[in-house]
């Protein structure tokens, strides 16, 4: 898979970062995902151990790829919505020393009804992150698939801002009976970053679930010609579950260099 580069997110590998590098890198991926909590998390990382964890990362033979920021609530919650502000920025701000310049991040679904309040509050939150990001140079991108791609697009296209985008994950809109495809398409003046799972749809005897790549209904080929039509040429990050380890990572790279030609 020449178009993209393969990244994965580090906590599929295992629960030492530093060994998780060195798997990662040995396996053959290009890059990694980190995620913003506990050891990683901004307050927790100095500039000694944003260097140090840079140092590692290239020492494995990697680029970051994004960070993930994970919130207890979206921003369209009014209760200590500045906290959840503060945390993004403090991660956008990470994102930036550590090279990556991409923060992932759930922020809520987009309420459809422009008389909603939850609408401004994120719009407002959105607007004030957007701005930081521009000036640091990180953009934060959205994680689509709970709303419909049209209702993201006009909601993000009210903002002016440049430095917000989508991260696209097709697993989400394959479960809601959305068509991934269709779906890139409409988002694709948006996309920044795209991660690779797939799904099960749901059936009478079986609810839908997120699977790894190449164990659902996802048809990859003409997923990634759609990725390729619209002209993407950034990262493709695998999404297992916590902590899958090595040999899930070492099968889904396989199966997208094998489809990816």
């Amino acid at each position: 898979m020449t178009r993209w580069k393969l990244s994965i997110k580090l906590e599929a590998l295992s629960a030492s970062v530093r060994d998780a590098l060195l798997q990662a890198g040995r396996l053959g991926y290009a890059g990694v995902e980190l995620c913003a909590r506990g050891v990683l998390a901004p307050d927790q990382l100095s500039q000694t151990g944003r260097r140090d964890l840079l140092h590692r990362v290239r020492a494995a033979g990697l680029s970051i790829a994004a960070i993930y920021c994970p919130l207890r609530h979206g921003l369209d919650v009014v209760d200590h919505l500045e906290a959840r502000v503060e945390r993004l920025r403090k991660t956008l701000a990470l994102a930036y020393d550590l090279g990556a310049g991409r923060v992932i991040a759930y922020v809520g679904q987009v309420p459809e009804s422009a008389d909603d309040p939850r609408r401004r509050w994120m719009r407002e939150a959105l607007h004030t992150l957007s701005r930081f990001g521009e000036r640091i140079g990180s953009v934060l991108l959205i994680e689509a698939g709970t709303e419909p791609p049209g209702v993201l697009r006009a909601f993000l296209q009210e903002l002016p801002e440049s430095a917000l985008g989508v991260c696209f994950d097709p697993a989400p809109f394959l479960l809601r009976g959305i068509a991934p495809e269709r779906a890139l398409q409409e988002l694709a003046p948006l996309i920044g970053y795209v991660y690779a799972q797939d799904a099960r749809r749901g059936r009478p005897d079986r609810p839908g679930q997120a699977v790894p790549v190449g164990a659902g209904d996802l048809d990859w080929l003409q997923f990634l010609g759609t990725l390729e039509s619209i002209g993407y040429r950034g990262w493709v990050t695998v999404r297992l579950t916590e902590g899958a380890g090595p040999d899930a990572a070492a099968q889904a790279l396989g199966f997208l260099r094998s489809v990816g030609g």
